[in-house]
């Protein structure tokens, strides 16, 4: 407890000798008249940022909710490619992957469960369309016009599942100005990366963009059994998009995505012995004769290769209406996703449990109706949303009988398997009335009906030999049908206020709401929806001529039904929490005393606890019935740390900027239990990065986690059958390149 006093005291000195500063600094600028250098003319002072957090455009500093937003040009510039890159570089966000599905956790909220089918805790939204399936957000992030991540619950204008928050991704648009760009990159581990958009008119109305993305690199491990890579990357993503405006009151947007991955990515690595007992209990492999590597090595030593194959694409159209003060939007959206994974949990040489397979076929269809009204002080955001989704999937295990003690046969195994279908459908109304100029109060609400059917299936066969494509028998109960509908209303309420035109704050109370539902392939009873209500305070400044721009939030949560994932057997099981509870705050700074000079820091501090909470870890199951109250819920560091700082130079033929980012993460559990083998300890990451732009070309580079730190982004504890081994997914390691680009 002293070193976590100490680590807020140092933390709080530091924003303090920060501002401090950045205010002696700016104000020598304005003396001294660097700030209107001739020469620097293309620098300008922090500029307004506008976001649309709130269903309307709205500016940064005086919208009454923690938004972090990154533009398209701070991707580029920081050469932030995948989510990974993303959440290194914004101060709330955490994300892990494991099995091929993005796990986002905003202020210590996120994803635990492993099991395909499952809902997210953080809305993802691309141009407004939803995307429910967790593999569809992790190749989204080219030609982007901005991210928002918006923190806390956002239970009325996102609804559904964004307990933790929403992250909203932008593309750019169509435009009736010819243009476009191609950046090509190459790096170490045979890095070849390209990016691309072109964009111009098709006829007066009508206007058209291409955008493309394609990721290569060879593997950050091998497999030591085959010789072959292992986190290798081979993606194709592209973006078609059409704008017609007919008039200057109507406007339609039809878009089409397509996303390919084919390769060795989301490896599951041996991170060591997931039980506690005396003596440890060695990996079944290891007792069995065969060997594993070190912890944390990029290396695997897999009897099959692991194998990621994926395709994802997806359509939208939007239409927007403006009649007067009344503008009308309906965002239409179909999904689709196709998923095949496989990574051995089985950490040894021998050939145990190989391959385990994760097969999921999903499909969305979303409609959302939208009626933004403006008249003088009152605005109005009103909608109705549907939701309709199937999934079907399976994961096939072969058990090698030497597990329990028979002989070497692969036999068929296990394989928990379903189909699932959501039809959600929601109202809600968020309206804005200013009673001065100064002071505004809203009021908002959404209510939301949802109902689930699962069809089951789980089935055994240890005496039929092993084979991807032979059905297994169901044991009963299996198979069955069952069905659950829920209904939540979330309300909430703002007061925010303008002290002075460069000052705002606001108070928010709101509650969040994620969706009950069923554990598809394992029998067990429908789990119960989650809830959380949001208390928070916010503080945005901006000061010194726009030169320094300081946000603060603190905030107060009560989440009750969490909904947790424990790995029991062969079969993920979901438990719902009694309660936890969350606190903390956060502050970004970004000041400016050069016009040539930009410094950022950012802070967050959270204490996130479960409460009330009994279970069995089933990797110690001699602890007993354990008492996790008090325990660090997942994915919930305690401090993170941003700093950055950016200084360009103005040479003849263009300018130079150079770029240096630090991050700091504390301790990041991975299941309730808080056990240190499940988990990433304290880490640091630090970025460098080398512009040059002159006229239509840019040259860049970057390196990325330059000191070259092994970082763990998620695990789990396999099943007994091989020893509770630890499976951990592992961040690229230190990456650095060239990138060339040329805008036309």
């Amino acid at each position: 407890m002293l070193d976590l006093y100490w680590s807020c005291l140092g933390a709080i000195v530091a924003l303090v000798m920060a501002v401090a500063l950045w205010t002696a600094v700016a104000v020598q600028a304005q003396s001294n008249g660097t700030a209107t250098a001739a020469d620097e003319s293309s620098e300008q002072p922090l500029q307004e940022v506008v976001v649309t957090a709130e269903r309307r455009s709205s500016k940064l500093q005086e919208t009454p909710l923690a938004v972090s937003p990154v533009s398209g040009i701070e991707l580029e510039q920081r050469n932030i490619q995948t989510m990974q890159d993303l959440a290194s570089t914004t101060p709330t966000l955490d994300l892990g992957i494991s099995l091929g599905q993005a796990h986002p956790a905003i202020r210590g909220i996120g994803a635990s469960d492993i099991i395909f089918g499952a809902d997210p805790r953080v809305g993802f939204y691309l141009d407004d369309v939803y995307l429910a399936r967790p593999e569809e957000q992790l190749g989204v992030l080219y030609d982007i016009n901005q991210v928002q991540v918006l923190n806390g619950p956002q239970g009325t204008l996102y609804g559904r599942n964004a307990t933790a928050g929403a992250l909203l991704v932008s593309s750019n648009r169509p435009t009736q100005t010819p243009t476009g760009y191609i950046d090509v990159t190459a790096g170490n581990y045979d890095e070849v990366d390209t990016i691309g958009a072109v964009s111009g008119p098709l006829t007066e109305t009508l206007s058209a963009r291409l955008a493309f993305q394609t990721l290569d690199h060879a593997g950050y491990g091998r497999n030591v059994i085959t010789g072959n890579d292992v986190d290798d990357a081979h993606q194709r993503s592209a973006r078609l998009s059409f704008l017609w405006e007919p008039t200057n009151d109507f406007n339609f947007l039809l878009q089409t995505d397509y996303h390919r991955e084919r390769d060795h990515d989301y490896t599951s690595h041996f991170g060591g012995l997931g039980s506690l007992s005396t003596p440890p209990v060695q990996p079944t492999g290891v007792l069995l004769g065969g060997f594993v590597l070190p912890p944390n090595s990029r290396d695997v030593t897999n009897t099959v290769d692991p194998f990621n194959d994926r395709l994802i694409w997806g359509t939208a159209g939007t239409a927007t209406w403006t009649l007067g003060s009344l503008t009308l939007k309906s965002i239409t959206g179909y999904r689709f996703a196709d998923l095949a994974l496989g990574s051995e949990i089985d950490p040894s040489s021998l050939s145990l449990l190989p391959l385990t397979r994760q097969v999921q076929t999903s499909r969305q269809v979303s409609e959302e109706l939208q009626a933004l009204v403006d008249t003088g002080p009152n605005h109005l955001v009103a909608g109705f949303s549907y939701f309709d989704e199937h999934i079907s999937g399976m994961t096939p295990v072969g058990v090698n009988l030497l597990v329990i003690g028979g002989p070497n046969f692969l036999s068929e195994g296990v394989d928990q398997a379903g189909d699932e279908t959501t039809e959600s459908a929601a109202l809600y109304a968020r309206d804005t009335y200013d009673f001065t100029d100064q002071l505004s109060a809203i009021l908002g609400g959404r209510y939301t009906y949802e109902k689930k059917n699962v069809f089951n299936e789980f089935g055994e066969s240890f005496s039929e030999p092993y084979s991807s494509n032979n059905p297994i028998p169901n044991i009963p109960p299996f198979p069955y049908n069952a069905e659950k509908a829920y209904n939540a209303f979330t309300p909430s309420g703002t007061l925010d206020y303008k002290f002075t035109p460069r000052v705002f704050g606001y108070a928010t109370i709101t509650e969040g709401y994620k969706s009950g539902g069923f554990n598809i392939g394992a029998f067990q009873p429908a789990f119960q929806p989650e809830k959380i209500w949001d208390y928070e305070l916010g503080l945005k400044t901006t000061s010194l001529d726009n030169r320094l721009q300081a946000d603060f939030s603190a905030f107060y949560y009560n989440y009750s039904n969490l909904q947790v994932s424990i790995v029991n057997g062969t079969q993920v099981l979901i438990e719902n929490a009694a309660k936890a509870a969350l606190y903390g705050g956060e502050a970004e700074l970004i000041g400016r005393p050069w016009n040539t000079l930009q410094l950022e820091l950012a802070f967050s501090a959270l204490h996130a606890e479960y409460q009330d909470y009994m279970s069995t870890d089933p990797a110690n199951p001699q602890l007993g019935i354990q008492n996790l109250s008090g325990n660090q819920l997942t994915q919930a560091p305690k401090f993170k740390v941003n700093a950055a700082a950016q200084y360009a130079w103005h040479i003849p033929t263009g300018r130079i900027t150079l770029r240096g980012e630090y991050t700091w993460v504390d301790d990041i559990f991975f299941t309730p239990f808080d056990t240190r083998t499940a988990w990433s300890p304290q880490h640091s990451l630090s970025n460098l990065f080398l512009n040059y732009e002159m006229k239509n070309w840019t040259a860049k580079v970057y390196v990325r986690n330059l000191i070259n730190k092994t970082i763990v982004t998620d695990a789990y504890t396999a099943t007994a059958l091989v020893g509770y081994a630890e499976n951990v997914t592992l961040a690229p390691p230190r990456t650095y390149g060239v990138t060339i680009g040329y805008r036309f």
